[in-house]
């Protein structure tokens, strides 16, 4: 997901050309009314497609197309659509979905709303196929259970996604892409995830193939959303801009170059350098000596309801159970007494009959969760392939001095905002390689695995692997990559009170 960046002020515009005066031009007459809004941004871009039509005939679009050869709603569509990879799909299923809701379209948002809802749509009807699904093969029987919990999990992000998107208010969409963004691409890790878990056979082609429409549209409403954002800041509507941190290259710690739109309360936490005291709700030990002796039991007795942040202290000890934070389980935060001392631990693995998905020894999926001074490992050795210690689907989550040990899958990043680890000590353990394939040439040619400014011995990239996607990037792309700009960091953890660096380090 790459950040948004500012754009100029009108002197500077001016001097961009020709074709930058006329959107502008546009813009200013586009201003008098949201409805005419709506009319100008389309125009706008069907002139700005009309203009770049040379490369049209590739991308499947024709010049010839203008604003009155259709209805407003067909037009939004044609337009919205271009930027997708599964056009057909994208034209079909919206044009669709507006003769279903008749006059109820009102514009560019509405649009964008139905792109989202007929994802519900193919979603429910991969939930009934799975369930439809009938085997004795406890394997199979597990896909199936994960894929109904997969997809109501996908359900819910795309629950968020029409809430965000309430209301027709389109200029605020550059503003709102990161989060629109962030939970479809959970979604297409939910539904990648549901096929994956089933063996090789005809079920998992199946399975497959009734998530495959589900996928399009995914994948077109991702693209939607990143051209209406586009879109609209290329036309740099008055109030669109993001209001990204001043200074990204610089840390919070030290209080310096804080943007000027953050309150007073952010400031202060922002520049808190000292370690904040957790006076914790409950406390875990296993020698009896707090309200539980283990985690699980903590957070099964957790409040249904509670304000703020609930803080469980766990003592040093090993703890051997398989936890999991609950969806329900939100602004959780967890913290021990060293990430050597309080140590999480588990051996669930893939080749003993556990789906890699459920072999985490720990899984974090309530947004908001932190993680402060723990280890969490899976003991399971080499040879048992798939073993994960530690499983994050929680969105704005936060691990601070923790420690994952594992072998293989160690740390399962499935959804929602990451980021790159980079300027890092890679040690001597790491092959040369770097990477190994996943399922023989699945993904070789189509990943994207970067590295940046890496320090050690198991840093030498001359023999690492040659596929296509590989590759060392440079300072200003690994700027993309950063707390600051990748999650937006300068907007959430400094309130944690978590000391964060948002930017590059060198």
């Amino acid at each position: 997901m790459s950040a948004f960046q500012d754009f100029g002020n009108l002197t500077e515009r001016r001097k961009a050309g020709g074709q930058l005066r006329m959107k502008r031009r546009i813009m200013i007459a586009s201003i008098t009314s949201f409805a005419v809004l709506l009319v100008c941004i389309s125009a706008a871009v069907y002139a700005y497609h009309y203009n770049t039509s040379d490369n049209s005939s590739a991308n499947g679009h024709h010049g010839s197309i203008t604003p009155k050869d259709l209805p407003e709603s067909s037009k939004t569509i044609k337009l919205l659509c271009s930027s997708t990879d599964y056009k057909n799909a994208c034209e079909s299923s919206l044009s669709k979905a507006v003769n279903r809701t008749g006059s109820g379209i009102s514009g560019t948002n509405d649009i964008i709303k139905l792109a989202v809802r007929v994802i519900v749509d193919e979603i429910g009807k991969a939930f009934n196929g799975s369930k439809a699904i009938k085997s004795a093969d406890p394997m199979v029987k597990g896909a199936i259970e994960d894929c109904m919990g997969l997809l109501k999990d996908a359900e819910d992000e795309l629950q968020a996604a029409l809430h965000n998107l309430g209301g027709n208010d389109i200029q605020s969409i550059p503003d709102r892409s990161h989060n629109l963004r962030t939970w479809l691409s959970a979604v297409m890790s939910y539904q990648q995830t549901c096929i994956d878990g089933f063996p090789e056979g005809e079920l998992k082609s199946k399975m497959e193939g009734g998530m495959k429409k589900a996928k399009e549209l995914t994948s077109n409403a991702l693209a939607i959303i990143g051209e209406a954002s586009r879109l609209l800041s290329m036309l740099d509507i008055q109030g669109i801009n993001r209001r990204l941190l001043t200074t990204a290259g610089h840390g919070v710690g030290d209080g310096s170059h804080l943007p000027s739109w953050m309150s007073d309360m952010d400031r202060r936490l922002l520049r808190q350098k000292s370690k904040i005291s957790l006076t914790p709700n409950v406390t875990v030990a296993k020698d009896g000596s707090g309200n539980f002796t283990t985690i699980n039991d903590a957070l099964a007795n957790m409040p249904k309801e509670y304000e703020g942040r609930y803080v469980i202290y766990v003592k040093a000890g090993t703890y051997d159970e398989q936890v999991t934070v609950t969806k329900k389980m939100v602004n959780v935060t967890m913290y021990g007494d060293g990430s050597r001392k309080t140590v999480v631990t588990g051996n669930k693995n893939f080749v003993d009959g556990t789906r890699t998905f459920q072999t985490a020894t720990f899984a974090a999926l309530g947004d908001g969760f932190i993680a402060k001074a723990m280890g969490f490992q899976n003991t399971a050795g080499a040879i048992k392939h798939q073993a994960v210690a530690l499983r994050v689907q929680s969105d704005r989550s936060i691990f601070l001095n923790c420690r994952m040990d594992g072998y293989q899958d160690t740390l399962y990043t499935q959804t929602h905002r990451q980021t790159t680890i980079m300027e890092s000590k890679i040690g001597s353990f790491i092959n040369p390689d770097g990477w190994l394939p996943w399922d023989g040439e699945f993904g070789l040619k189509t990943l994207t695995y970067n590295e940046y400014a890496n320090k050690g011995p198991g840093a030498n990239v001359q023999a690492r692997v040659p596929w296509p996607g590989r590759k060392v990037i440079t300072k200003e792309e690994a700027e993309r990559f950063t707390v600051g700009n990748f999650i937006q960091g300068g907007d959430w953890i400094g309130a944690t009170g978590t000391p964060v660096h948002l930017g590059l380090f060198n």
